[in-house]
């Protein structure tokens, strides 16, 4: 039957008797919308959403519009459950305060011309998880070849980080692991990864009983850059000797690089403006603020405007992490949409890190290595979500599990 919804009345009898758990298609309004939801086209909407039913957006819910500098005069928005979109994600769908009405997004592939939509004009690029990225095996690599990586991590109170990052880039195929800690902190290092990884190399730096790293380890870069990638970050701790370190360290580092937490909340804003293309950051967003001066809440409002404002910065590829993450190559933005509760758990960066310093090492460039590390990452997080909830999950569960997804990607 086709009901016509003339007034309030016959919205309001429309609404009541949809039945729970319905499948409701909206196909409202598109990209055309440009003004906020009245009358009974807001009143439709907002009964939907209260509604027990599943639902369903073609294109794009009713109430967001295609421009983001339109999205403060959203009053009302269909809130989806799952949303099909023609052709392209719409920028529109990724910001703080649209997103959560998206829920899983598909993309429908259409017959439009590619002229068309490569000068369509969004800056929204969705990473294809069946995007083919060959990783260089050979069975008779040694383990120098198969990927020499060395992190630079630990301090006497964040020793679980460096942990889980090398338990990452192990588990993700790395060859050869040297794993760079403070000389007082060895002995604790020593106890938490041999019985779980005896095949990492574990090398004290600096005086016997010293908990951080200072500036008078800087000569071990001369070592650090014999390897195919560094991880340098995870669990340094802030001592002002470590952040005349780090600083000292990353203006030397010559060879594909991950930096990741303390390293950068350390870096100093000359260090940051000098980093060169074989870098990449993995900043979640106060760590971005940090950096960069920009506010967190601005740059989730629309982080286009914010990475375009990194980039004229520096020349370090980054992934800003958060619900949904965004990672610049150049001048292309790519984002990963794969929203999970858990992925905000302390832990999860350091993997994140692990996995991108294998990729790295085993000779991927920036741009893939980030790419397959975040698609290892996300279906991870959806194998686990199925296993344990999406609120258990923890770090090492996503490491633990890493290579059954390289082996099947």
């Amino acid at each position: 039957d086709i009901n016509y919804l003339a007034n309030e009345e016959d919205v309001k009898a429309a609404s009541e008797n949809i039945e729970s758990k319905s499948i409701v298609l909206d196909s409202l309004f598109g990209t055309g919308g440009n003004r906020p939801l009245e009358g009974i086209q807001k009143l439709l909407v907002d009964n939907l959403n209260k509604l027990d039913i599943i639902r369903i957006a073609i294109d794009m819910p009713s109430g967001l519009f295609s421009k983001i500098n339109d999205y403060d005069n959203i009053n009302t928005c269909f809130k989806a459950d799952e949303t099909y979109t023609v052709c392209f994600a719409k920028d529109i769908f990724f910001l703080y305060k649209t997103r959560e009405y998206i829920g899983k997004l598909f993309i429908i592939k259409s017959i439009f011309p590619n002229d068309i939509i490569d000068n369509w004009g969004y800056k929204a690029k969705l990473i294809d998880y069946n995007e083919k990225i060959n990783l260089n095996r050979n069975s008779f690599f040694s383990k120098r070849e198969q990927g020499m990586l060395a992190v630079i991590a630990g301090s006497d109170n964040y020793i679980g980080a460096a942990v889980l990052a090398v338990n990452a880039a192990y588990r993700l195929g790395a060859g050869y692991i040297r794993l760079y800690v403070p000389n007082g902190i060895v002995k604790n290092i020593r106890n938490a990864v041999i019985p779980y990884m005896p095949e990492a190399v574990i090398i004290g730096v600096g005086e016997k009983n010293q908990k951080y790293f200072t500036e008078n380890d800087i000569e071990i870069v001369n070592e650090i850059n014999k390897s195919d990638a560094c991880i340098i970050g995870s669990g340094l701790g802030r001592n002002m000797s470590t952040e005349v370190f780090v600083n000292s360290i990353l203006k030397q580092i010559n060879i594909p690089a991950v930096i990741d937490a303390d390293a950068l909340y350390l870096m100093f804003e000359s260090t940051f403006n000098e980093l060169n293309h074989n870098f990449v950051l993995t900043p979640h967003i106060y760590e971005f603020e940090k950096l960069t001066g920009i506010n967190h809440i601005k740059a989730l409002e629309n982080p286009y405007e914010a990475l375009f404002k990194y980039r004229q910065k520096t020349n370090a590829s980054i992934i800003l992490k958060d619900a949904v993450s965004f990672l610049m190559h150049n001048n292309d933005i790519y984002i990963n949409y794969n929203p999970k509760e858990s992925m905000g758990k302390a832990g999860m960066g350091d993997v994140l890190a692990g996995f991108i310093g294998t990729l790295l090492a085993r000779k991927l460039n920036i741009l893939e290595a980030s790419k397959l590390a975040l698609i290892i990452q996300s279906k991870s997080f959806n194998i686990l979500s199925k296993k344990f909830g999406n609120d258990y999950i923890q770090p090492k569960d996503l490491a633990n599990i890493s290579y059954k997804i390289l082996k099947r990607i």
